[in-house]
């Protein structure tokens, strides 16, 4: 176990959830998944938990969490980049915060996460008055801090103590063994067709294959989704968050080394390392790509053109990352860097977010979670693998089934 890592579970002020019931499965009822990233398992866990007779297969070419899974920076909260609540940013971290409690008492109290709250720094004094508003919009619902300062370098910052440092790689592979234990089957298998999953007699198939839909024969340009070639990094040696916020003590208002948001994030972890994330690269890039991240570890770097171009980029993500606060990466080193393809789901009026409905008869999909899969993993997972047993695709939510399939 993690040293550092503990478990805090908060309850916002307001949770508001509805779940239409799950008709009732026969108990031959069979289930394939395409891939094994956060919105793979999610459906797989929920689909096991309303109906445990169920059969489930996961399809994943490479194992748990090889694709844009494999970047997550692991910070769970409820806040877009502008410091704003996101859709159902509240109860998807609560039902999240809900599935990583379960995943602990059955991996016998492994623990994965720790609360850290997170904090986003103010430009100006417009964005000040802008963080006022919103906490005032929003105070029955998320406990929100405005705080003023003082010094021009640093006009203030907007803290919420409810986010989470989620070690992503461990609670996905702690989530594959409870789903394993449940009965699911993972299969370590390339998808390239639908046609070889209705030879296998599954009365539904869920695709949740990210950026690497494309790759499946039958939904190559199905879905209006941008895929972005993403990198995040590891560092040592970071100062703790706190010193570079504010040197003065404030351990009342911030108790613990809050993670910070930006266009990047800086996770903080335990013995001075920290989390990055994340840089998009300009670079074209081909569902093909998006099958498996790449990962290098900097002190043994091969010389390779490749892995020049990953340690490139990492440093970019530490230069982005940088910027937040002066000072805050000037004593840290790189140490390792992760890249993924990302999908990215079309404008809505609630912003970016994931797509998931019914494709054809028997066919689901849960696609588009970007940046945001350890938030709606759960949301959204549980209440496609109701519309799944049921049939019933109104069991979604309305704003999600928004995609025009071509």
């Amino acid at each position: 176990m993690a040293a550092g890592f503990r478990c805090g579970f908060v309850q916002p002020r307001r949770r508001t959830c509805s779940m239409v019931p799950a008709a009732k499965a026969t108990s031959s009822s069979r289930v394939a998944i395409i891939g094994a990233g956060f919105a793979g398992l999610g459906v797989c866990w929920n689909l096991l938990k309303l109906v445990p007779s169920v059969e489930v297969d996961v399809y994943d070419a490479h194992g748990v969490g090889s694709g844009a899974s494999a970047v997550a920076a692991g910070l769970l909260h409820p806040l877009n980049t502008r410091g704003n609540v996101t859709w159902r940013g509240v109860d998807a971290m609560n039902e999240t915060l809900g599935l990583l409690r379960e995943v602990e008492v059955w991996g016998q109290g492994e623990v994965f996460y720790r609360q850290t709250g997170v904090l986003k720094r103010a430009k100006d004094a417009k964005d000040i008055e802008r963080f006022e508003r919103i906490r005032r919009e929003r105070e029955n619902e998320l406990e929100l801090r405005v705080v003023r300062s003082s010094t021009q370098s640093l006009p203030g910052f907007i803290y919420t103590p409810s986010a989470y440092a989620v070690d992503s790689p461990r609670y996905l592979e702690s989530l594959r063994a409870a789903c394993e234990g449940r009965g699911a089957r993972f299969r370590r298998e390339l998808v390239r067709s639908l046609k070889s999953l209705r030879r296998e007699d599954y009365s539904a198939v869920v695709i949740c294959a990210g950026a690497a839909v494309g790759t499946i024969a039958e939904l190559e340009g199905k879905f209006p989704l941008r895929l972005s070639e993403t990198f995040g990094a590891e560092v040592d040696g970071a100062a703790p968050n706190l010193h570079m916020v504010h040197p003065e003590d404030h351990s009342q208002l911030l108790p613990v080394d809050p993670s910070l948001l930006g266009q990047c994030y800086v996770v903080g972890q335990p013995g001075g390392r920290a989390v990055l994330g994340a840089l998009h690269s300009n670079e074209p890039v081909a569902a093909e790509d998006a099958i498996a991240g790449r990962h290098l570890e900097v002190s043994r770097g091969s010389g390779l053109e490749e892995d020049s171009r990953m340690e490139e980029m990492g440093r970019g993500v530490v230069g982005k990352a940088a910027g937040l606060f002066p000072g805050l990466l000037s004593s840290a080193g790189l140490d390792r860097v992760h890249c993924g393809v990302r999908a990215l789901p079309p404008k809505s009026e609630e912003g970016r977010l994931p797509i998931c409905g019914k494709l054809g008869d028997g066919e689901w999909y849960l696609l588009g979670l970007g940046a945001r899969g350890l938030l709606y993993h759960q949301y959204l997972g549980s209440r496609l693998a109701r519309a799944v047993i049921s049939g019933d695709e109104t069991a979604l939510p309305e704003v999600t089934r928004r995609c025009e399939k071509k």
